[in-house]
């Protein structure tokens, strides 16, 4: 026999020598799925016979590391869950769960890894052998609550060369982001054209958000916008000509939602809104208006 030889056979004993024995526990697992233990028993061996640094110990006297393999059924998937125990210790526990029964195999091989190296689940995986769940789990989201918003009420503009009262109609759109927080879009017109004013108007198209208060079925809110805007003031006055402005505008407001667990709910709501471009006499255009919003 070569010196080589030697050497290799030499070195491939010290690796035995310094692998660390395991043993399989029987799988535990519900009554419903008990068929699959054998499968699931057979697997968790031969990904142990195979990882680097362990060796397979059948009998369990023998073993410096015990490995107690749990099955269970969660609605149409199973969960797989290893403990690595040492001197009656449980030191370790790796847990995965597998969305079919074909994935049982691939999570088998992840979970044995990841408890023999106390490692997380997660740093096992490889380009070719993603679960299901793990592919799904990254694309399922909150489905968002969206509704459309019909507004209309009577409005006051302030620096618009009136002092009349005017009627806002608004369509908009709504995303609940969760159970408190809205965003929402808007386009609202409001004109002024009675007892002898005429010709002023206030229009402006918004993204904003809402914040409710509670979470109940009524509740209060708080709202704030920002987009452009576009105002003309009242030509009743033959001195004004033609007083136009456009530009940036936001809106604050505050209004209560009523019947927000319904497909159609309703609420109230007072806005002030601003143009940031000057106008009549040198003053900025808003609108501050009171309306009654329709959701659905």
């Amino acid at each position: 026999m070569s010196k080589s030889v030697v050497v290799l056979v030499s070195f491939l004993f010290m690796i035995q020598a310094f692998a660390e024995s395991v043993f399989v526990r029987p799988p535990q697992a519900d009554p419903e799925i008990g068929t699959y233990s054998a499968t699931v028993f057979e697997l968790v061996k031969a990904e142990v016979s195979t990882a680097p640094g362990f060796t397979l110990e059948s009998n369990a006297k023998n073993a410096t590391v015990h490995l107690a393999t749990k099955l269970l059924k969660l609605g149409n998937s199973f969960i797989l869950s290893i403990d690595k125990i040492r001197e009656e210790r449980v030191v370790f526990t790796a847990k995965m769960k597998a969305a079919t029964l074909d994935d049982l195999d691939t999570v088998s091989a992840r979970v044995v890894q990841a408890v023999l190296k106390e490692s997380k689940t997660e740093g096992t995986a490889q380009v070719d052998d993603a679960t299901e769940d793990e592919v799904t789990r990254g694309t399922r989201r909150i489905q968002t609550v969206r509704q459309w918003r019909v507004s209309f009420g009577p409005a006051w503009g302030s620096n618009l060369n009136t002092t009349k009262s005017g009627i806002l109609g608004s369509l908009g759109y709504a995303w609940g982001l969760d159970a408190q927080w809205e965003v929402l879009s808007n386009l609202s017109l409001s004109g002024f054209s009675k007892d002898g004013e005429s010709g002023a108007y206030y229009m402006d198209g918004m993204l904003g958000v809402s914040y409710f208060f509670t979470k109940g079925k009524h509740a209060p809110y708080v709202t704030g916008g920002f987009g452009y805007a576009s105002a003309g003031a009242s030509r009743a006055n033959a001195s004004i000509t033609d007083d136009k402005a456009n530009g940036w505008a936001g809106r604050i407001g505050a209004g209560v939602k009523l019947f927000r667990t319904t497909n159609l709910s309703f609420g109230f709501e007072l806005n002030h809104s601003i143009l940031f471009s000057n106008t009549v006499s040198g003053h900025n255009p808003g609108l501050t208006s009171l309306l009654v919003v329709l959701a659905f």
